[in-house]
């Protein structure tokens, strides 16, 4: 797998950088978990004025837009042919947003031609949450 890091070194976000890991860790392990093999993952950053956005995409089977509503909740784990072969208990995706959702931010997924795009914002260093 190829992996592609694009997030600029200078941004900064308000957090708890232990739980920002945390939100790291979930999205770029599912990345390699149920990427395709010899794919690629592609992380990149976008400052969006009073919030950062971080990308993580990575090429995989598109995530349908029903599959899309099961994601984020606790215990959900979808039931395609790649998630019978990784090991899990559907905690991650959920954790990995009540912590963003904490921090004043949100996450989301966008299904690409050949992939998926975890999405998520956070307040910018210096900037009032809204």
């Amino acid at each position: 797998m190829e992996v592609v890091n694009n997030i600029d070194v200078a941004i900064k976000v308000q957090g708890d950088p232990d739980l920002l890991l945390i939100v790291a860790n979930n999205l770029v392990g599912n990345a390699v978990k149920y990427g395709l093999d010899r794919g690629r993952i592609v992380l990149s950053s976008e400052d969006r004025g009073q919030k950062i956005r971080i990308t993580v995409y990575n090429d995989s089977r598109p995530i349908s837009e029903e599959d899309k509503t099961k994601l984020f909740r606790k215990f959900s784990r979808l039931r395609a042919a790649e998630g019978r072969r990784v090991k899990g208990t559907g905690l991650g995706l959920f954790v990995t947003k009540e912590i963003v959702a904490k921090h004043g931010g949100d996450i989301w997924v966008e299904p690409k031609d050949d992939g998926n795009s975890f999405i998520f914002e956070l307040v910018k260093c210096g900037e009032e949450k809204e």
